[in-house]
């Protein structure tokens, strides 16, 4: 995986989704040493990668991202990047059959009063982290009642009960399926606007009798599963100083 033609597709997306008017250079820090203009009107983006951890599937991979404002511009570069920051943090993607979960901070001024030219630059920093799997069968595409939502965290399971029979041909007894269930738990942050967070609130305000249904559409890797209509099972609130108030909801088909 090339990051910087990831990071380059990703900012010239935001770029014209906010119609700015800038141009950007993307590139390594090392490749970056043989450009001597700099040209005006331009926003120049280096990245290094630092020591990568190799753990069981997963490679971690750190970046340093320095990014060169334009003269006299420092806002707006610190803008643009907070927003970037703010949209892609924990946001994975897929590049082929490769799986990144992105980190990030939010910009902040190494320096500034870099004199170039005729003006003055500065210069901010980013810090990234990669999680790089291969073949994930990650959630995605979470929609509860036609609503996307970005869950804390997520757990599905399946649980079968069996009917097991002693045959006198066998010497090992054999089962089916009796009975089986399929329950959901996530966590999502507890945001007045959210529709599930209401509906929830309700149910336990006694504002309706509890027998709602809850449709979940989401993918699991390339496997897509439409329509789940869930029960509500349980409704926990929690809120700490030091983190922000989640709530985590329990559903079962």
């Amino acid at each position: 995986m090339n990051y910087n033609n990831v990071l380059r597709d990703k900012i010239n997306r935001q770029k014209n989704t906010l119609g700015l008017d800038y141009d950007f250079v993307i590139d390594s820090e090392q490749a970056f040493m043989k450009n001597k203009d700099l040209k005006p009107n331009t926003i120049y983006v280096l990245t290094r990668e630092l020591q990568n951890e190799l753990s069981v599937a997963v490679n971690t991979q750190p970046i340093q991202i320095l990014i060169l404002s334009e003269q006299d511009k420092l806002d707006i570069a610190r803008a643009f990047f907070k927003k970037f920051a703010e949209d892609n943090n924990f946001v994975p993607f897929e590049d082929g059959t490769t799986w990144v979960k992105q980190q990030y901070t939010e910009p902040v001024v190494l320096s500034n009063f870099n004199t170039i030219a005729y003006g003055y630059r500065s210069v901010l920093y980013m810090a990234v982290t990669l999680y790089i799997m291969e073949n994930v069968a990650d959630l995605n595409n979470l929609y509860i009642d036609s609503v996307e939502y970005k869950a804390l965290t997520w757990d599905l399971a399946y649980s079968m009960t069996p009917n097991t029979q002693q045959l006198a041909t066998e010497n090992i007894s054999s089962s089916v399926k009796s009975v089986s269930t399929l329950s959901i738990s996530l966590t999502i942050p507890l945001l007045n606007s959210y529709a599930l967070v209401t509906k929830v609130f309700n149910i336990i305000n006694e504002t309706n009798d509890g027998n709602d249904d809850f449709v979940f559409t989401f993918n699991l890797g390339t496997t897509t599963f439409t329509g789940l209509k869930m029960k509500l099972t349980t409704a926990e609130i929690g809120t700490a100083i030091n983190d922000i108030p989640a709530i985590r909801l329990g559903f079962i088909k």
